[in-house]
């Protein structure tokens, strides 16, 4: 004579999203791995807090309507899609990719039983910028990003008066040339422009098309903000020039946290100006359309049916893809044939003789996968890394990344140009009572050279240079 147990209301839906996510389970080990080992900026941890936020707020302040919420065919078939897609690719697609594909299959779901829309793009925005994308936008982005910058600095000063040209990412202005280096490409700001935009978005509750437009008017405020800081940085070299004036060094941060507070604020302002448009926008239907009262009863029966249908064949899924992940639990990377490449380490480097040392166990197990070879020697004073490798890879990191992995602390500097006219890219690396100025530059053997990682990728990937190249580092205590 007992009353039965009544279960949370919140169950059924919490159940649904935790089937995907541990589905998944191997992109959420990745992205810790990512985390701790300091190889990223850990940016995303706002995001995913951000979406899981404005998630539980949904989910406690929306009236449930099963018509509305439920999982239908079309929903499942999408998902499904995201987590086929990331199983299928196991051995042929890097994790960051992959683990796209599975938490959008996470922002899917969300979208319909939470928000009760096929697609939150503002959900799935964040859910994606959860992902240690940093360092790679960076990889990828940051020549291009670099390149745009340059060439609209180029057009303003040239309006201005001052007659400059342009060489790759440097402005060649008089005797002087002034470099965009790569803590000036701007894709810090572009994370953090697209994450207030989608977080402003799921606060004002914008529909998918003002999300759309909300975005890409970041991107031209993010764009413009970082032309206005390379021009004003070019205007304080010739300023130092024109006058003697040497600017104090952190004139330079300044100026960059200026122009970020006003990115953050004209997004802001966008997406209030959008908002107000937004409260009365109708949004769009996921059902059938309206029903007359008469049929109303049998439509929702019909609906209730499939969706039992629909959840089961996403449960079954799920499932597949949980079984497979443990069963391919660690994709195989192909080894690399180097029998035929000889590398001969060298006996000086920068006018100095050096020493070969021995790498370390991390080290050593790096470059198993790695498409060239790593030679580690030192002076006696300054270490020396230098990295040979035969073709365009993503494996070749930044400099400055190794030395966050390996727990130092960074800070970028601008590019440097020693007696040689050699340019450099530079930052300076702490740990402890040590710190270290590091400068880093890549060269082939036909005498062309670049600063960083991201220009270097972009020549090789267009042919404009042939291998073998080598990516020198050197470290020198303060």
């Amino acid at each position: 004579g007992q009353a039965p147990i009544a279960l949370p209301s919140w169950l059924p839906t919490a159940t649904l999203v935790l089937m995907p996510i541990a589905a998944c389970w191997q992109v959420w080990l990745w992205s810790f791995n990512r985390l701790t080992d300091r190889s990223d900026d850990p940016y995303g941890l706002f995001a995913l807090l951000a979406a899981t936020a404005f998630s539980l707020i949904a989910a406690k302040q929306q009236s449930r309507s099963p018509a509305n919420h439920q999982i239908d065919w079309m929903q499942a078939g999408l998902i499904g899609a995201s987590l086929g897609a990331y199983v299928l690719t196991v051995d042929s697609l890097p994790m960051l990719i992959r683990s796209g594909f599975a938490i959008s299959a996470v922002a899917l779901l969300i979208s319909r039983v939470i928000f009760g829309m096929r697609i939150n793009l503002a959900i799935l925005g964040l859910c994606l910028l959860s992902l240690p994308v940093v360092a790679t936008m960076q990889f990828y982005m940051g020549f291009p990003l670099r390149l745009l910058v340059t060439r609209a600095v180029s057009a303003i000063v040239n309006i201005g008066g001052y007659s400059v040209n342009q060489s790759g990412t440097d402005l060649i202005w008089a005797r002087h040339v002034v470099g965009i280096d790569p803590s000036c490409s701007g894709v810090k700001m572009l994370w953090t422009g697209f994450f207030a935009a989608l977080a402003l978005s799921c606060l004002h509750k914008m529909s998918n098309t003002r999300t759309l437009l909300l975005c890409f008017g970041t991107l031209a405020v993010v764009l413009c903000g970082n032309i206005i800081r390379a021009t004003a940085l070019f205007l304080m070299e010739v300023l130092t020039e024109r006058s003697q004036f040497v600017p104090p060094e952190w004139l330079h941060s300044a100026v960059g946290v200026a122009v970020f507070a006003f990115i953050l604020l004209a997004v802001a302002v966008l997406a209030n100006f959008m908002a107000r448009k937004a409260h009365n926008e109708p949004q769009a239907p996921l059902g059938e359309g309206n029903q007359s009262c008469a049929d109303f009863e049998s439509v929702q029966l019909r609906r209730s049916r499939s969706s039992y249908y629909a959840t089961g064949a996403f449960a079954l899924v799920c499932l597949i893809t949980t079984i497979t992940s443990f069963t391919y639990a660690k994709a195989v990377t192909p080894a690399i044939d180097q029998s035929k490449i000889i590398y001969v380490t060298p006996s000086s480097i920068d006018g100095t003789e050096v020493r070969e040392i021995p790498l370390t166990v991390t080290e050593q197990a790096f470059t198993e996968a790695f498409p060239g070879i790593i030679h580690k020697m030192t002076d006696g004073r300054r270490q020396f890394i230098l990295r040979d490798v035969m073709q365009a890879t993503r494996q070749l990191h930044p400099a400055e990344d190794c030395f966050k992995g390996s727990g130092y602390k960074t800070h970028s500097k601008p590019n440097l140009r020693d007696t040689h006219g050699t340019a450099w890219g530079q930052f300076e690396a702490s740990t402890g009572d040590l710190t270290l100025i590091v400068r880093e530059r890549i060269y082939d053997d036909h005498g062309q050279s670049w600063t960083d990682v991201s220009s270097w990728y972009w020549a090789a990937l267009f042919g404009k240079t042939k291998a073998p190249w080598h990516a020198l580092t050197i470290a020198s205590p303060l």
